[in-house]
């Protein structure tokens, strides 16, 4: 008889990770985001992969729940999903909760976005960071698609009846119809957007 091994990690930082696991490099978007030559500790790396967005990372990586460290080497690679994970000699895999990302981000410097209702008027000029909460952009003026482009009430039912994650805030660009639905509203306060008049 012999025991299988479970093909995929479940296990986060404070639990102590998966020994000897890392994400298919080649089938996973990921980034090298700590090398030898710029190192990192464990909790920098599970940071990293917090704060990880297309911006920081070369386009590889949008959102991060997967980070595997080399405790030797202290390397530190951030994965989005974890496809064909294997054995990987030197390194632990962590996943990172959604709930730990958000605390993480928000240690980091980001805060709560509008608390107001379209009854109570909004947040003029402020929409939830695009890369510190999961989004949807169901509205853009550049689809040539009929329904491309959206009216204010067609942008709150989206975010109403969207299935893809419950949608928490939505914010519409008036002049160009546009609409972006957030699952969470997190600002990044070095990012107000003020739009242009």
């Amino acid at each position: 008889m012999y025991v299988m091994i479970d093909p995929t990690c479940e296990t986060n930082m404070t639990a102590g990770g998966c020994k000897q696991r890392r994400c298919d490099k080649v089938k996973t978007p990921n980034a090298k985001v700590c090398t030898g030559a710029a190192p990192c500790t464990l909790g920098e790396c599970e940071i990293k992969c917090a704060n990880s967005s297309k911006a920081n990372t070369g386009g590889a990586v949008e959102s991060c729940d997967y980070f595997a460290y080399d405790e030797t080497d202290k390397d530190c690679y951030v994965f989005e999903g974890c496809a064909n994970e294997d054995f990987s000699d030197d390194y632990f895999l962590y996943t990172l909760p959604y709930p730990t990302k958000l605390k993480l981000k928000l240690a980091l410097g980001a805060t709560a976005g509008c608390s107001k209702t379209r009854a109570q008027g909004g947040c003029t000029k402020r929409r939830c960071d695009k890369d510190l909460n999961v989004k949807n952009k169901v509205c853009d003026k550049d689809d040539a698609k009929p329904g491309g482009s959206c009216s204010m009430d067609q942008c709150e039912l989206k975010c109403k009846d969207h299935t893809a994650f419950k949608c928490t805030h939505w914010a519409h660009d008036a002049k160009d119809n546009e609409c972006y639905l957030f699952a969470t509203c997190l600002v990044n306060p070095q990012k107000i957007l003020i739009p242009e008049p």
